[in-house]
């Protein structure tokens, strides 16, 4: 197993260089709204300044993006589903 946890992964790195140089590891995993909806308003506080936007408009907005979010993890399962 190449689990990216433990000394495992980094001694099978050193023994085999191709594996790291040649390859990527993606992982994912679900997040919460509440974190998709914090990282969506770091992200977009600059709009507030930018184009007088007022905290009620970003609330929504990074509500927005949050869902988005969601709703493609929802349309994955169920297209991995089928």
């Amino acid at each position: 197993c190449h689990s990216p946890v433990g000394s495992a992964f980094r001694v099978r790195g050193r023994m085999f260089p191709a594996l790291i140089s040649c390859m990527s590891l993606d992982v994912f995993h679900p997040w919460p709204r509440a974190a998709l909806d914090g990282v969506a308003k770091r992200f977009l506080v600059q709009l507030v300044d930018e184009l007088n936007l007022g905290e009620d408009v970003l609330s929504l907005i990074s509500a927005h993006v949050s869902e988005v979010h969601l709703s493609i993890n929802a349309a994955n399962k169920r297209y991995l589903d089928e």
